[in-house]
């Protein structure tokens, strides 16, 4: 059984990690002023690094030097969203054991987060439920970072 300790900061957010340490998720309510900027619905960041991908990080371009290498890059980006979207499902399981329940489905925006692409994440299409002590972050848009 996955024990963690969930703690709301000053009802602005919350900030939970299992016991073994597999996950730890942050979450933070976006406020007004950001919610016209960016938007009304959840993001949620998942942080990987090239280790976690099956895939070796492929050259920028072709063996001729100048074709740019457009598929290995789309097979490599693919097994990034997938390890992303294991993460994700993890973190969401753990997030539901401690009362902060996702009710939607998410979808994988390279732009979630910013217009340029520097932000990839997940947009939830629906409501993050807070746990009874921390009825802040019930209902309102929320950014989360899973690492």
């Amino acid at each position: 059984m996955t024990t963690m300790h969930a703690d709301p900061l000053n009802g602005i957010g919350f900030r939970f990690t299992t016991v073994a340490g597999r996950h730890e998720v942050t979450g933070r309510i976006i406020p007004w002023h950001d919610r016209q900027r960016i938007t009304r619905k959840t993001r949620v960041y998942v942080s990987i690094s090239a280790e976690d991908v099956p895939l070796p990080i492929p050259p920028l371009f072709a063996e001729d030097g100048e074709t740019p290498n457009d598929a290995a890059w789309a097979a490599y980006n693919r097994a990034e969203v997938r390890v992303m979207r294991t993460r994700l499902r993890e973190a969401h399981a753990v997030m539901r054991a401690a009362g902060y329940a996702p009710d939607g489905s998410y979808a994988f925006s390279r732009k979630a987060g910013c217009g340029c692409g520097c932000s990839p994440g997940f947009i939830l299409n629906g409501k993050i439920r807070a746990p009874q002590q921390h009825r802040g972050a019930d209902n309102q848009p929320v950014e989360v970072w899973i690492s």
